[in-house]
């Protein structure tokens, strides 16, 4: 990677385009720049803990014993519609009573599918 931009906003754009690319040495590289110019960025911090975790990742697919494999699977997210107005207007225990009889409810029906919860 080249000696590049030295303000925040370019650097950002820079480091976007490279996890676009899966450039994972050029993210952290960036992400260090944006460091030396504001310690405390946020952004750049998440960026360097991605680079970290992409790079990982990409060493331990490459390693056999690791043991992964590819899968299809299908994940489904269901939301209790109203549940946090609910939350706000009961006793938390019944809340909680609402919740667990929902889950319950759901996990049934997952369960019957040959999922599981």
């Amino acid at each position: 990677m080249t000696a590049g931009p030295a303000n925040i906003d370019s650097l950002l754009d820079h480091a976007d385009a490279a996890v676009d690319r899966g450039a994972w040495d050029d993210v952290a590289a960036l992400a260090e720049q944006m460091l030396a110019i504001d310690p405390g960025s946020a952004e750049a911090k998440g960026l360097q803990s991605l680079a970290q975790r992409r790079s990982a990742m990409t060493d331990r697919s490459q390693d056999v014993a690791f043991g992964a494999e590819r899968r299809t699977l299908t994940v489904m997210f269901c939301d209790l519609v109203g549940s946090t107005e609910m939350a706000d207007r009961n006793d938390p225990e019944d809340t909680r009573a609402v919740l667990q009889w929902y889950h319950s409810l759901v996990a049934d029906v997952v369960e019957r599918a040959g999922g599981f919860v």
